[in-house]
């Protein structure tokens, strides 16, 4: 049979604000003051222990406050390279109808064109690499 672990009394003295807080928390689960208290002590010790103080929380914050930052700003690049890509579509296009209008040979100008637009194509993403 093994031993029940024996139980030690501590006293705290807490902020009235503290006290309020785990009243409020105590009726809302259904449980008494004393273990509210008890609960709140354990899991404060085994962060401590753990290393989870307030200093890596707070990092841990900034960390995550820096990854929206950085997500937000993909976004944003995102739409700025979709607007650019539909410009440069509608500068093709736009050009490639003015070619054609008066060539009388418009399906090599055609082919041309689309040459050439290809070749620009990959320059650009070459470089972007």
């Amino acid at each position: 049979m093994s031993k029940k672990p024996r139980s030690v009394q501590v006293s705290i003295r807490v902020g009235r604000a503290s006290k309020e807080a785990a009243r409020v928390y105590a009726s809302a689960h259904g449980l008494s003051d004393y273990e509210v208290w008890r609960r709140a002590s354990e899991r404060g010790l085994s962060e401590l222990v753990s290393g989870q103080s307030d200093i890596t929380r707070g990092s841990d914050q900034a960390v995550l406050d820096a990854i929206a930052e950085l997500l937000t700003a993909v976004k944003r690049l995102e739409r700025l390279a979709d607007r650019n890509l539909h410009v440069a579509a509608a500068a093709y296009s736009y050009a490639r109808h003015g070619a054609l209008r008066s060539d009388p040979d418009r399906s090599k100008t055609n082919v041309e064109i689309t040459d050439q637009a290809d070749v620009v194509y990959r320059r650009q993403r070459e470089l972007s690499k």
